[in-house]
Protein backbone atom coordinates (compact mmCIF):
# COMPACT_ATOMS: atom_id res chain seq x y z
CA UNK A 1 0.00 0.00 0.00
CA UNK A 2 1.17 3.52 -0.83
CA UNK A 3 1.96 5.78 2.07
CA UNK A 4 -0.52 8.67 1.79
CA UNK A 5 1.71 11.24 3.46
CA UNK A 6 4.56 10.59 1.03
CA UNK A 7 2.19 10.61 -1.92
CA UNK A 8 0.58 13.95 -1.00
CA UNK A 9 3.93 15.49 -0.14
CA UNK A 10 5.29 14.57 -3.57
CA UNK A 11 2.05 15.67 -5.27
CA UNK A 12 2.10 19.07 -3.53
CA UNK A 13 5.76 19.62 -4.44
CA UNK A 14 5.05 18.88 -8.11
CA UNK A 15 2.02 21.15 -8.06
CA UNK A 16 4.04 23.94 -6.43
CA UNK A 17 6.80 23.58 -9.05
CA UNK A 18 4.20 23.70 -11.83
CA UNK A 19 2.59 26.81 -10.34
CA UNK A 20 6.00 28.51 -10.07
CA UNK A 21 6.67 27.71 -13.72
CA UNK A 22 3.26 29.09 -14.74
CA UNK A 23 3.84 32.26 -12.71
CA UNK A 24 7.25 32.84 -14.29
CA UNK A 25 6.11 32.08 -17.84
CA UNK A 26 2.56 33.42 -17.77
CA UNK A 27 3.10 35.76 -20.75
CA UNK A 28 4.69 33.02 -22.83
CA UNK A 29 1.85 30.58 -22.10
CA UNK A 30 -0.87 33.14 -22.77
CA UNK A 31 0.82 34.33 -25.95
CA UNK A 32 0.85 30.79 -27.33
CA UNK A 33 -2.84 30.37 -26.48
CA UNK A 34 -3.75 33.73 -28.06
CA UNK A 35 -1.80 32.97 -31.24
CA UNK A 36 -3.36 29.54 -31.58
CA UNK A 37 -6.88 30.94 -31.01
CA UNK A 38 -6.45 33.89 -33.36
CA UNK A 39 -5.17 31.67 -36.19
CA UNK A 40 -8.02 29.18 -35.90
CA UNK A 41 -10.60 31.93 -35.36
CA UNK A 42 -9.44 33.90 -38.39
CA UNK A 43 -9.35 30.78 -40.57
CA UNK A 44 -12.90 29.98 -39.55
CA UNK A 45 -14.44 33.49 -39.62
CA UNK A 46 -11.94 35.58 -41.60
CA UNK A 47 -14.14 36.21 -44.62
CA UNK A 48 -17.15 37.10 -42.46
CA UNK A 49 -15.07 39.56 -40.43
CA UNK A 50 -13.65 41.15 -43.57
CA UNK A 51 -17.06 41.51 -45.21
CA UNK A 52 -18.65 42.94 -42.07
CA UNK A 53 -15.91 45.54 -41.61
CA UNK A 54 -16.08 46.54 -45.31
CA UNK A 55 -19.85 46.89 -45.04
CA UNK A 56 -19.52 49.01 -41.88
CA UNK A 57 -16.94 51.29 -43.53
CA UNK A 58 -19.12 51.66 -46.61
CA UNK A 59 -22.26 52.48 -44.58
CA UNK A 60 -20.56 54.83 -42.08
CA UNK A 61 -17.94 56.96 -43.88
CA UNK A 62 -18.50 60.01 -41.62
CA UNK A 63 -18.07 57.89 -38.50
CA UNK A 64 -14.84 56.36 -39.80
CA UNK A 65 -13.45 59.78 -40.74
CA UNK A 66 -14.36 61.24 -37.34
CA UNK A 67 -12.86 58.29 -35.47
CA UNK A 68 -9.61 58.49 -37.45
CA UNK A 69 -9.31 62.22 -36.69
CA UNK A 70 -10.12 61.61 -33.01
CA UNK A 71 -7.33 59.02 -32.77
CA UNK A 72 -4.81 61.72 -33.67
CA UNK A 73 -5.99 64.04 -30.87
CA UNK A 74 -4.59 63.23 -27.44
CA UNK A 75 -6.48 63.88 -24.21
CA UNK A 76 -4.45 66.41 -22.19
CA UNK A 77 -3.22 65.01 -18.87
CA UNK A 78 -5.34 65.97 -15.89
CA UNK A 79 -8.40 66.84 -17.99
CA UNK A 80 -11.65 66.29 -16.12
CA UNK A 81 -14.76 64.82 -17.68
CA UNK A 82 -16.76 67.53 -19.47
CA UNK A 83 -20.05 66.02 -18.22
CA UNK A 84 -19.62 65.20 -14.53
CA UNK A 85 -16.40 67.16 -13.90
CA UNK A 86 -15.49 64.67 -11.15
CA UNK A 87 -13.43 61.93 -12.80
CA UNK A 88 -10.53 62.17 -15.22
CA UNK A 89 -11.37 62.08 -18.92
CA UNK A 90 -10.40 58.77 -20.51
CA UNK A 91 -12.65 58.66 -23.60
CA UNK A 92 -13.46 60.84 -26.60
CA UNK A 93 -17.06 61.32 -27.69
CA UNK A 94 -18.52 62.65 -30.94
CA UNK A 95 -21.96 64.13 -30.49
CA UNK A 96 -22.33 64.78 -34.22
CA UNK A 97 -20.23 63.06 -36.90
CA UNK A 98 -20.85 65.96 -39.32
CA UNK A 99 -18.38 67.92 -37.15
CA UNK A 100 -15.48 65.47 -36.77
CA UNK A 101 -13.25 67.84 -34.80
CA UNK A 102 -15.91 68.61 -32.20
CA UNK A 103 -14.87 66.09 -29.57
CA UNK A 104 -15.91 65.84 -25.94
CA UNK A 105 -13.42 64.46 -23.44
CA UNK A 106 -15.33 62.42 -20.88
CA UNK A 107 -14.92 59.58 -18.40
CA UNK A 108 -15.94 56.04 -19.33
CA UNK A 109 -19.16 56.12 -17.28
CA UNK A 110 -20.46 59.32 -18.84
CA UNK A 111 -19.35 58.18 -22.31
CA UNK A 112 -21.34 54.94 -22.07
CA UNK A 113 -24.33 56.95 -20.83
CA UNK A 114 -24.07 59.33 -23.81
CA UNK A 115 -23.86 56.40 -26.21
CA UNK A 116 -26.96 54.81 -24.66
CA UNK A 117 -28.86 58.08 -25.13
CA UNK A 118 -27.75 58.24 -28.77
CA UNK A 119 -28.90 54.65 -29.39
CA UNK A 120 -32.32 55.45 -27.93
CA UNK A 121 -32.62 58.53 -30.19
CA UNK A 122 -31.65 56.44 -33.25
CA UNK A 123 -34.26 53.79 -32.43
CA UNK A 124 -36.97 56.43 -32.16
CA UNK A 125 -36.14 57.85 -35.61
Amino acid sequence: MVDRKKYYKKYNEEKRDYNKYREKNRNKINKNKREKYSKTHYKKYGNKIKKASEKYRKNNPKKIKAQNLARQIKIPKGTLCCICEERLATDKHHENYNYPLEIWFCCGICHSELDKQRQVKERIK
